[in-house]
């Protein structure tokens, strides 16, 4: 198995160089098992259960009462119920891929048919292929950098103690930041206070499922900070020595079974295999033996079982040392272009990221301005849909919108005109609108009343033509019947009731002309982008509120903005909801709301609420 990251954007482009090369190249399938609960459900299916019954059916199969449902549910676990493609391995074969397996159609790919681990075991080369978008965001933000400065930054050559960007670090300033940006990662930034690139390469691998649930990860940090520690036995301490006694990487694991077991280093390297292939069951037939020699070489019980614990925990997710390496530099030169370059990096980092949700970006839009860099309207005028950092007169440098941002609005042809824009389906050009990407032709609320207008004209003025033709035909008909019959009084009924009918069409068109557009220009922002680029609190005093805090089991007053909401319902059938509340500071805090004092609210709207900890209470 072979890992190589590439650039997000020339994923394609590796994988067409990997089929120009070796020809016989095939993504890989994979398979969707039925688990328990798929199985509970499927089997009481097929028993003819009611949907109501298969609700509330108990959630593992030893909890089923109905032994017939109970052995059919056992019978269809692990069954295939769907095929997927793997996110980034392609399978490499050495000769007609037909001898080896199927290659079957699977939406526009041609894949192979077996699972992964089938094929390697054949003798097969496996190669992951994954696409980071980091590393677009490193790339362009050179790009633009150079484009404005006119020299190269070398970001295979930092400096390794560079002062602006641990200092942004250990002010827990990661937005964007590779690999550090969860909340975990963070705390451990703080505990320990990076001052050199060499700090972060252990970081990536320290913050990993195998460490975390050792304990491990505090203990790293207390004794990085000083906390006297001995080794567990003294011929691991040349292993663990530049990890204060913590195993952290595959290649520790190796010389540790070398050390403590005398294994060579094959022996040492089925251990590796075992860690890097994620498969914890090869390590557990390999632990018992490692025990038993560790024993034999006058090694305790005592040791030797913690560390084929360690060894076990190891076996869930743990990297090797270059991969922590190449991970933790690439972490410290986003850091670095962002320390450097805040505009570039982040307008790079919005533009590798545009497709995701706006409540996403969001986050990042505000750490730009937090950053000094302030968030220009999209102009429908730009040659690019694309985020773009502009210098604006005073000399300052800002970002200016992606069209393609505004909700509804996708990639368009631009620029735009006075007349182009035209051309636009009107619910594109009303968001272009109320995002002030327009603003060059005029004022928004004029703007969206001649939008508005033009529609509802378009229709009156149909229908007023239409009504022009009845008069035209029934007038006809009236004039030319002869008097005292059904024809002509009918034609005559038609044609004053489309004369009538003609004259309050023509008094609508004049209503409508005359009616003037009342628009809140923060309002429509906050509408189509999810925020706005005034202060979206500049009428409450922010003073009077705090923010949420789990740790406060106390009432607090709290304003702000919710950007997302996920509604649930509980067992007994009754709605709640998880939402995202935006505070004045910048900040999101994720909130619950129970059945008990649930109310309505929308996306996109402020609100104040009191609340305790998470916990909603109530709208005020």
């Amino acid at each position: 198995m072979i890992d190589t990251d590439v650039p997000n954007s020339r994923r394609g482009d590796a994988i067409q160089y990997l089929v120009d090369k070796y020809h016989e190249v095939y993504h890989v399938r994979t398979f969707g098992l039925m688990g328990e609960r798929a199985a509970i459900q499927r089997a009481a299916r097929s028993l003819g259960y009611e949907p109501s019954a298969i609700r509330n059916l108990p959630k593992t199969i030893e909890e089923q009462t109905d032994g017939r449902l109970k052995d059919l549910a056992l019978k269809y676990v692990g069954v295939i119920q769907n095929y997927g493609c793997h996110a980034s391995a392609v399978m490499l074969f050495p000769s007609e891929p037909t001898e080896w397996c199927a290659i079957e159609k699977q939406g526009d790919d041609y894949v192979c048919a077996y699972e992964y681990h089938d094929l390697e075991a054949m003798g097969l080369l496996k190669e992951d292929v994954l696409g980071i978008k980091t590393l677009d965001v490193i790339d362009n933000t050179c790009k633009m950098v150079e484009a404005r400065y006119g020299a190269s930054v070398d970001v295979d050559n930092l400096p390794d103690t560079d002062e602006a960007t641990f200092d942004m670090l250990n002010h827990d300033d990661v937005l964007g930041c590779f690999q550090i940006e969860s909340g975990g990662m963070r705390k451990i930034i703080q505990d320990i206070k990076p001052q050199s690139v060499f700090d972060i390469v252990p970081l990536v691998a320290l913050y990993r499922p195998s460490t975390i649930q050792s304990g491990m990860v505090d203990e790293f940090t207390n004794r990085r900070k000083g906390k006297p520690f001995t080794y567990i036995h003294p011929w691991v301490e040349t292993c663990l020595k530049d990890t204060y006694g913590v195993m952290l990487y595959q290649e520790q694991a190796m010389q540790i079974v070398q050390a403590m077991a005398g294994y060579d280093l094959g022996q040492a390297d089925v251990f590796r295999r075992a860690i890097g292939r994620k498969i914890p069951e090869e390590m557990a037939k390999l632990v018992p033996q490692f025990v038993s020699d560790c024993e034999k070489r006058g090694v305790s019980s005592e040791v030797a079982q913690k560390l084929a614990e360690w060894l076990s925990n190891a076996a869930a997710y743990q990297f090797n040392k270059s991969h922590s390496a190449a991970y933790g530099y690439t972490c410290y030169q986003t850091a670095y272009l962002k320390a450097h370059y805040p505009a570039e990096f982040l307008c790079a980092y919005l533009n590798a990221y545009n497709g995701d949700k706006q409540e996403d970006l969001l986050v990042y839009i505000n750490d730009a301005r937090r950053h000094g860099v302030e968030i220009l309207p999209p102009d429908a005028r730009s040659t690019t849909c694309d985020w773009q950092v502009v210098v604006k007169d005073d000399g300052k440098k800002a970002i200016r919108m992606a069209i393609n941002y505004i909700s509804g609005i996708g990639d368009i042809p631009v620029p735009l005109d006075y007349q182009s824009y035209k051309k636009l389906p009107k619910d594109k050009v009303e968001n272009l609108i109320k995002a002030g990407a327009l603003d060059f032709l005029g004022d928004r609320s004029e703007l969206l009343q001649v939008l508005y207008q033009s529609g509802v004209l378009d229709k009156l003025n149909k229908q007023l033509e239409t009504t022009k033709e009845r008069i035209e035909k029934n007038k006809a008909i009236y004039e030319t019947a002869k008097d005292g019959t059904k024809k002509k009084s009918d034609a005559h009924k038609k044609y004053l009731d489309y004369s009538s009918k003609y004259w309050d069409i023509e008094q609508k068109i004049k209503e409508v002309e005359a009616t003037d557009t009342d628009f809140d220009n923060r309002a429509g922002e906050l509408e189509v982008l999810g925020m706005t680029f005034e202060n979206i609190f500049a009428d409450y005093d922010t003073s009077k509120y705090q923010v949420p805090d789990e740790q406060d089991n106390n009432v607090r007053i709290v304003l702000g903005v919710v950007r997302r909401i996920k509604h649930w319902k509980q067992k007994n059938g009754k709605p709640m909801m998880f939402f995202t509340l935006e505070c004045p500071d910048g900040t999101q805090h994720d909130m619950v709301m129970f059945n008990s004092v649930y109310v309505p609210i929308d996306t996109n709207k402020i609100y104040r609420m009191s609340v305790v900890g998470n916990k909603f209470r109530s709208i005020i």
